[in-house]
């Protein structure tokens, strides 16, 4: 055995005696993504609340009745049939009334 070799073997029984796993002696900054948390803190939420409201604020009657079928799960064919017009028709009314009141507070969206 080389002196290299007992140096190493060496140093994995001092980790063993000591019960540490010498896989984990050293931080990879992967492993450190895994372990910080990627929920929203308390501050981010309440922000989202208040500009999902704020948001909803500017939108008027019909174009927040338009986005509130939607979140219920409605297609655009179901929306129009229920509002009137076309499906195509609705879907580009709300996709205008949301590029607008993002423009008015200043919000970037993303591409979706």
């Amino acid at each position: 055995m080389t002196l290299l070799g007992k140096a190493s073997a060496s140093a994995a029984r001092r980790e063993h005696r000591q019960r540490r796993d010498q896989r984990r002696t050293g931080s990879d900054a992967e492993d450190l993504d895994q372990v910080a948390d990627s929920r929203p803190t308390p501050e981010e939420t309440v922000a989202a609340a208040e500009l999902l409201h704020n948001f909803r604020q500017r939108l008027s009657d019909e174009e927040r009745r338009l986005a509130d079928l939607r979140r219920e799960g409605l297609s655009w064919q179901a929306v129009a049939d229920q509002q009137g017009g076309t499906a195509q028709a609705r879907r580009m009314q709300l996709a205008r009334a949301i590029d607008r009141v993002a423009r008015e507070l200043g919000v970037e969206l993303e591409d979706a």
